[in-house]
């Protein structure tokens, strides 16, 4: 929630946002004065490396030489990052960090954030969003400012029941609408001609999980990416062993091999590269505006 309205926030409230992620970093690691006035930035580089000593960051130093070399990295991204959203992304990450340092819930602090910003509702459905025109990538691009697209996980089951499909992740129905950002677990499922489509904000059970609970009964592709983390496909039908891909990295697995050639490089879109893997596969375009379609809401049992 808090990472979809700081990319819809207007670069002032950005940067009040960073100064206050800023100020919580500063005082979780016991300083003041912080970038205002006081210490300076100088002064507080000076200290980070002479506390910390020859363990350094990537040793994880102990203690507070840590908090300050936290505090170090939150001051740096406020004053150096090429833009006030990044600013933003940074000092939270750091102040985050330091909340778990300290063994404390960040929780409080983000929904804090959130407030800072107006507390703006969740998106939900398309959001304005809609498929472009052209190649299998063109097609798919909008995913890359979607909400959806800061990190989503996508299950497409052949002829496959929806009580089998939301067995297998463990969910419990939880009534219908369309497909809306949470910062709790949910999973929404459509049928679309033979194929059921799951989608989820979380990763809760694994996708390989999923995968293997639903392959030795049909066929069976999950895509999924993050931000700043992995961006995966996994495909298996029964009696055959999963095949894994990552866009633009390694060898096509053989079971892909003849789902892929018709598709350009991922050209750095891993996401929407994705989607276009799961068109090729299934016959399905991946649209915005299917988001705004009757999904069955399941929760966590």
């Amino acid at each position: 929630m808090l990472a979809a309205a700081l990319r819809r926030a207007e670069d002032e409230s950005l940067l009040t946002l960073a100064r206050a992620a800023v100020d919580e970093v500063v005082a979780s690691a016991g300083l003041t004065g912080v970038p205002g006035g006081g210490i300076e930035f100088d002064e507080l580089l000076r200290m980070a490396r002479y506390e910390a000593g020859a363990s350094g960051y990537g040793g994880y130093a102990p203690g507070v030489d840590r908090l300050r070399l936290v505090a170090l990295d939150a001051v740096r991204a406020l004053r150096i990052a090429p833009n006030p959203l990044t600013a933003a992304f940074k000092t939270i990450d750091a102040a985050k960090l330091a909340k778990q340092l300290d063994r404390l819930d960040p929780a409080p602090m983000l929904a804090g954030f959130l407030d800072l910003l107006g507390s703006p509702p969740a998106p939900s459905g398309a959001d304005g969003a809609r498929a472009g025109t052209g190649g299998p990538l063109q097609r798919h691009a909008w995913i890359t400012d979607h909400w959806l697209g800061l990190a989503a996980s996508i299950t497409y089951v052949r002829s496959t029941p929806l009580d089998t499909v939301a067995a297998a992740f463990g969910g419990i129905a939880s009534g219908a609408g369309p497909v809306s950002l949470t910062d709790t677990e949910q999973v929404a499922l459509r049928r679309e001609d033979d194929w059921t489509i799951a989608i989820a904000f979380n990763r809760s059970p694994f996708a390989h999980e999923i995968v293997d609970a639903l392959r030795p009964h049909t066929t069976v592709l999950n895509v999924g990416w993050e931000t700043r983390g992995n961006k995966l496909a996994y495909y298996a039908q029964p009696g055959h062993d999963v095949a894994v891909i990552r866009p633009g990295q390694g060898d096509v697995p053989t079971p892909l091999a003849s789902y892929t050639t018709s598709l350009p490089a991922a050209a750095g879109n891993g996401a929407a590269w994705l989607l276009a893997l799961g068109e090729a596969v299934t016959g399905i375009a991946f649209i915005p505006e299917g988001l705004d379609a009757q999904h069955t809401l399941l929760r966590p049992a």
